[in-house]
């Protein structure tokens, strides 16, 4: 069994996000007759190309050891020992009129009373694979995955929460 796992969004989908930004700003380049349309296509484009670029470089965004779990964003990377992990476990959000699987992770670091306490929430979108694949795959390498919860929206019925 293998000693450590990392998850990332696909490189293609990083590399088609920045192709899609770089074709939107020649189309805004060659719209120069509308005004508006050029300042739609050119923000547009630089936003794919933002966010193709920050899937390219923010890589893996989840790391995992038997001892340790590594998150990545964009201000740099974050190492978490095991102990300072609270909970692991997988969470469908209702969006868009669809249940929503997300990885959260709960962290705590240092005690409870000065710690630094952080929520974690990866989708599929960041990891690259299945939320519920993740958490097995973590629990896999000894890591403590509760389990998973899915919220509904509240209607006020103690049953339903």
């Amino acid at each position: 069994m293998d000693n450590s796992s990392s998850w990332a969004t696909p490189v293609p989908v990083g590399c088609a996000l920045t192709v899609g930004g770089v074709v939107l700003l020649a189309a805004a380049a060659l719209s120069g007759s509308d005004p508006a349309g050029l300042v739609i296509m050119g923000v547009a484009g630089l936003l794919l190309i933002a966010l193709g670029a920050s899937s390219l470089l923010i890589r893996p965004r989840l790391s995992a050891t038997r001892e340790s779990l590594t998150i990545r964003t964009v201000t740099g990377r974050r190492t978490h020992p095991r102990e300072a992990i609270a909970r692991i476990r997988v969470v469908s959000y209702p969006r868009f009129g669809r249940r929503v699987p997300n990885l959260e992770i709960d962290i705590v670091d240092g005690t409870e009373s000065d710690g630094d306490e952080r929520l974690v929430i990866l989708g599929r979108w960041e990891l690259g694979a299945a939320p519920a694949d993740v958490a097995e795959a973590l629990a896999d390498l000894g890591h403590d995955v509760t389990d998973s919860k899915d919220l509904r929206y509240r209607t006020g019925d103690p049953e339903d929460s």
